[in-house]
């Protein structure tokens, strides 16, 4: 039938589609953007980036923060999850386990904050 198709294609592929929405200026830009914090490697749904250049764009660096922080579903997943396994001596719903996932959240709406909005 088909032949298959190679690594360094497949890879040329993937490295197109993540460039060509960000030079060719097209709508939507790439599903996920990336941001380290702390030395770890953190993948970002381009939706989450894009409320902060579209309906928080007037707001102080500390009211996009708190937005985040507020209203941002996948932050509080994403922090639950890696307190969860980071920490797991900490029990989900105990007031320490809200005050690290918490923290992490508010540090990681920093540096997204820091590096799509400032």
């Amino acid at each position: 039938m088909g032949e298959e198709v190679s690594d360094e294609c497949l890879a040329f592929l993937k490295a197109v589609s993540e460039m060509m929405p960000e030079k060719c200026k097209i709508p939507g830009g790439p599903p996920t953007r990336t941001i380290e914090i702390a030395g770890a490697k953190i993948e970002i749904p381009s939706a989450e980036v894009e409320k902060l250049s579209g309906e928080y764009h007037e707001l102080t660096f500390e009211e996009k923060v708190a937005k985040m922080e507020e209203e941002s579903t996948w932050l509080r997943n994403m922090s639950a999850g890696w307190i969860g396994s980071v920490l797991p001596f900490y029990e989900p719903g105990t007031p320490e386990f809200e005050k690290a996932r918490k923290s992490y959240a508010h540090s990681v709406a920093e540096g997204i904050v820091a590096k799509y909005a400032a």
